[in-house]
């Protein structure tokens, strides 16, 4: 794990020096900062693009180039001061971070930012974000009235992309780095005030971030730390007045408590129900995916016909979408996949499987859990083959991947196994590959 975090924080760190290097730079060619520099023209390239980080006395050269006044090579010394720090924190890794019993409304919650440093080890960064950033944001024209310029707050809407992909591939830990790097820079300005259009705006795209932290630490096992996070994340979203913001962040935490043996199913169906009252009653993929997200709890609960009128409810719904995409249908068809495997329609199971997985990535985590619908659909007609199915999908992913909501979906083969079939060796071996759900 120590390189893999090694590695996020270089990242990181790559990125930010990129960053303030191409706005110092400003046009100046490359071939003439490489001159003075001494060094190469693809090597200056590198670093502008992320791909390299120079060290401390060719920061040194490439400030005197430039002209930076000493601000270039004072970001790389942050840097090498930060690549030292880590060491300190990773001793206290075991130690866990100090509880704290205070609640000081969505943007002090950047706890994140410490508390995380225990986990991820690239919250280090936090100290030295600020500064490292400053020149970029420095360079934007602000918005009036406002700390933000509309190309920030896009760049910040655009990251999300980025991050929720990072949340479907990676382990979580890696996910989390890379979120606390961005909530950094958003943080400052969600304490300030700010026009209300901007204000809107910022909450905006803070709430998408917010809810992928929330659903990241629910992976990592850290309840206190993702139940803080939903809170933003909620509280962000109705601040930006987008009802279909506020929608969809509630089905989304809903969907992924779910995965959370110790919830209580009943809370998060009423959660849901907030959902659609948020997404009100048109056609829209918030509601959907607030229809579809109800079905599976109901299926869940083993309230099959609710749970399959529901479902038919969310597929009535994307038929009058006007221009669905296909990542709201990758939603729709992962849904059915487990309702209809829960309640045992093999025919439309089976159809929404090969559609999903049509749709999702072969390293997606969405596409194991696919596979693993397959297995719980003849768990209960052939638990020998179902769990020997699972247990090899499970076993394909390293150790470090089968996250929890992977585990739980092999933990449903499980609870479909019949009860005289529960001595078979691989009942047993799932059992414990996903013991720890």
């Amino acid at each position: 794990m120590d390189d893999r975090l090694d590695d996020a924080t270089m990242m990181i760190c790559k990125r930010i020096y990129a960053r303030v290097f191409s706005h110092l730079a400003g046009d100046r060619p490359n071939k003439v900062i490489a001159r003075t520099a001494d060094c190469t023209e693809p090597y200056i390239s590198m670093i502008k693009n992320g791909e390299r980080l120079p060290s401390v006395d060719m920061a040194y050269a490439l400030d005197k180039s430039i002209n930076a006044d000493g601000c270039l090579f004072e970001v790389r010394r942050q840097i090498e001061q930060l690549r030292q720090e880590i060491a300190a924190y990773r001793r206290t890794l075991k130690a866990g971070p100090p509880a704290s019993d205070k609640e000081q409304g969505p943007v002090k919650r950047r706890d994140l930012l410490q508390d995380g440093a225990k986990v991820t080890a690239g919250a280090a960064v936090t100290p030295v974000l600020a500064a490292l950033t400053q020149a970029w944001q420095l360079s934007e024209p602000k918005l009036p009235g406002a700390s933000v310029s509309r190309s920030m707050i896009d760049d910040w809407g655009s990251a999300y992309d980025v991050h929720a992909l990072s949340f479907r591939i990676d382990p979580p830990e890696v996910a989390l780095t890379g979120l606390a790097d961005e909530w950094a820079e958003i943080a400052e300005h969600l304490e300030r005030r700010q026009p209300d259009g901007v204000q809107r705006d910022l909450s905006y795209v803070a709430a998408r971030h917010a809810y992928l932290i929330a659903g990241t630490w629910l992976q990592l096992g850290n309840r206190r730390q993702s139940h803080r996070w939903w809170l933003t994340a909620r509280e962000l979203a109705d601040r930006s007045e987008s009802d279909l913001l506020s929608a969809l962040t509630r089905e989304w935490e809903a969907n992924q408590r779910a995965t959370d043996s110790r919830e209580d199913l009943t809370d998060l169906l009423d959660l849901t129900e907030k959902a659609l009252q948020f997404a009100g009653p048109r056609p829209s993929y918030e509601r959907m995916a607030s229809l579809s997200g109800k079905a599976e709890l109901l299926a869940l609960m083993g309230r099959d016909k609710e749970a399959v009128a529901a479902m038919r409810q969310a597929e009535d719904v994307f038929e009058r979408l006007s221009s669905p995409t296909p990542s709201r249908e990758d939603i729709l068809r992962h849904e059915q996949s487990l309702v209809y495997s829960l309640v045992g329609d093999e025919k439309r199971a089976t159809e929404a499987q090969e559609a999903a997985l049509r749709f999702d990535r072969p390293n997606e985590y969405a596409t194991f859990q696919v596979r693993l619908h397959g297995a719980l659909l003849h768990a209960r007609s052939d638990p020998k083959s179902a769990c020997n199915e699972a247990v090899e999908i499970i076993k394909a992913l390293p150790v470090e991947r089968r996250v929890l909501r992977v585990r739980v979906a092999g933990r449903r083969v499980l609870d479909a196994v019949p009860a005289k079939a529960q001595h078979l060796a691989p009942v047993r071996e799932l059992r414990n590959l996903t013991a720890a759900v």
